[in-house]
């Protein structure tokens, strides 16, 4: 079936007709006969244009002779009004609209009633109806009403409506501006220290290199002037052995002496015998010398003598470097490192690998030639603290570093573009419940000064004549980790 907006045009045609002869703003009632309807009709009297019957029944007689309209039309199953469906009421999106009907001729006014209005009396009975009366002339529009509350949804309409064709796609709209960056946040507090990771097993040791040729001896040096303390008292002399019993003496001529035997393999030194007690002395004439007697356990050893120790003699010329030995054959690391493309241990001042910790950012610790150790991260920047405490005020003063995450032999790093400190390996001053005066935050000096608890480093700077790193105070590096086959 199709729609038509025919409907709306008889209703208001009806509507018009009976209001045609009010005077004042009130409802129009038409009230049929007994088992009589209502009808509009045409000019001639001749059929029906809208036609309500005995039962309610709404009928358009001409609607299927009406021009396609855009769109459906529903109603309310509660009031009975008419109107557009609703959302989802028909059956699919409503169709792009047609190209508006020529308008038709607009019929002759009906004849204006000549009696003066006379007073409302009182509603007399509903009287027959009246001849339909021809369609006079559309009023103009009047203002839009208010939007009326949503009534309950209808039934779906009795058509579909073509679905219209899908719009272009709108322009994308121009970029938006860029908001403010916000303020940075204020730095967290610095978490606690992780516990220290289980030390990677011991990788196997490389063959030793063969040993390169003795460098020839330096001339020695002159000899230092001899002390002066006085000598030592001499050790109490050990138990001389008992004298062996002498031999006969033979009587027979000396015979010319053999030709010497090859000297025989040297045999194992026998274990030295208790020394024996002193024999004692013969009367008569001296016999010939025993065999010597084993040497008596040495005595105690005299104390030192309390004298000066003399100037020690300048030291000789080194002597010329012997050739490098063969390379051994590789131990068990299977990775070395680069610092700038440049092998850690070919750096002007060298950096051995010692571990690998895959868990604390990739990080690589190496040791110096003088045992100093420090911890190159995945970023380049060196392990250490965001912060640096200070005992005196305005960042001055000495560096305090904890003496359990801190310990001597190693080099720290005060943060990105700060400077380098080192825990001396020896004679380290240490420090107990210490004032922080002022702290280096990383962006700013803190000047409130707070008391911290626990045994704290004084930490100079880095020196690399000292620890043997060479690394610019604060400057990140390129470290690269590579396989060795």
């Amino acid at each position: 079936m199709r729609h038509s907006g025919f409907v709306q045009k008889a209703i208001c045609a009806g509507i018009a007709l009976a209001c045609a002869g009010a005077a004042a703003a009130a409802d129009v009632k038409v009230v049929p006969p007994a088992a009589g309807g209502f009808s509009v009709r045409n000019a001639g009297d001749s059929a029906d244009l809208l036609r309500v019957d005995e039962n309610g029944r709404i009928s358009f007689p001409n609607l299927g002779a009406a021009a396609t309209q855009s769109a459906a039309v529903c109603f309310d199953t509660v009031s009975g009004v008419l109107g557009p469906c609703a959302g989802g009421s028909g059956g699919g999106a409503t169709g792009a609209t047609g190209p508006t009907g020529p308008t038709g001729p607009t019929g002759p006014a009906g004849p204006t009633g000549a009696g003066a209005t006379g007073a409302t009396g009182a509603t007399g009975a509903l009287g027959p109806t009246g001849a339909t009366g021809i369609q006079g002339q559309i009023g103009v529009t009047g203002p839009t009403g208010a939007t009326g509350a949503t009534g309950a949804t209808g039934p779906t309409g009795f058509g579909i409506g073509p679905t219209g064709p899908t719009g272009p796609t709108g322009a994308t709209g121009a970029t938006g501006v860029t908001g403010v960056t916000g303020a940075t946040g204020v730095t967290g507090a610095t978490g606690a220290t992780g516990d220290t990771g289980l030390a990677g097993a011991t990788g196997a040791t490389g063959a030793t290199g063969a040993t390169g040729a003795t460098g020839g001896v330096g001339p020695t040096g002159p000899t230092g002037a001899t002390g002066i303390g006085a000598t030592g008292p001499t050790g109490v002399t050990g138990v001389t052995g008992a004298t062996g019993p002498t031999g006969a003496t033979g009587a027979g001529v000396t015979g010319p002496t053999g030709a010497t035997g090859l000297t025989g393999s040297t045999g194992p030194t026998g274990v030295t015998g208790v020394t024996g007690p002193t024999g004692p002395t013969g009367a008569g004439a001296a016999g010939p010398t025993g065999p010597t007697g084993t040497t008596g356990a040495t005595g105690p050893t005299g104390p030192t003598g309390a004298g000066a120790t003399g100037a020690t003699g300048t030291t000789g010329a080194t002597g010329a470097t012997g050739a490098t030995g063969a390379t051994g054959a590789a131990g068990g690391a299977k990775y070395q490192v680069r610092i700038n493309g440049t092998l850690s241990t070919a750096l002007a001042r060298p950096l051995y690998p010692t571990a690998l910790n895959a868990t604390l950012n990739q990080s690589v610790t190496f040791i110096t030639p003088q045992s100093y150790r420090i911890t190159l991260q995945s970023d380049g920047s060196v392990l250490g603290n965001a912060s640096i405490a200070y005992d005196g005020p305005n960042c001055t003063g000495n560096v305090l570093v904890n003496t359990f995450n801190y310990p001597p032999g190693v080099v720290v790093s005060g943060g990105t573009n700060k400077p380098l400190w080192y825990v001396p390996l020896t004679g380290a001053t240490v420090v107990t419940d210490p004032v922080r005066q002022s702290q280096d935050t990383g962006t700013a000096c803190n000047t409130t000064p707070f008391n911290l608890t626990g045994t704290y480093y004084h930490a100079p700077a880095n020196s690399a004549a000292v620890t043997g790193v060479g690394l610019t105070n604060g400057l990140p590096v390129t470290v690269t980790i590579e396989y060795v086959p």
